[in-house]
């Protein structure tokens, strides 16, 4: 409602549906463990398989599954490729 000026009734339908289809730009928080969905290309080596650490506005802090590897800051809209399969 804040971030897009938008009326209550409508801001909780698009927050709704998006909750419905798994956006993970909503539904994106810190302890999820994300895959990268099968056939979908692997954007880097090692990040396969990421730990979400951190949230902000646009931005994500992970850790790959290389526990050795540094945190690494990837966009939001990256989230795209990949799928929740672990959330603690």
């Amino acid at each position: 409602m804040t971030e897009g000026l938008l009326p209550e009734p409508i801001a909780y339908r698009i927050t709704r549906e998006g909750v419905l289809v798994g956006d993970p730009r909503l539904l994106v928080e810190p302890g999820q463990v994300r895959q990268l969905h099968p056939g979908a290309a692997d954007p880097a080596p090692g990040m396969a398989l990421l730990v979400i650490v951190r949230r902000n506005t646009d931005q994500l802090i992970v850790e790959l599954e290389d526990d050795d590897a540094p945190c690494l800051q990837i966009p939001l809209c990256a989230l795209a490729a990949y799928e929740l399969t672990q959330w603690c």
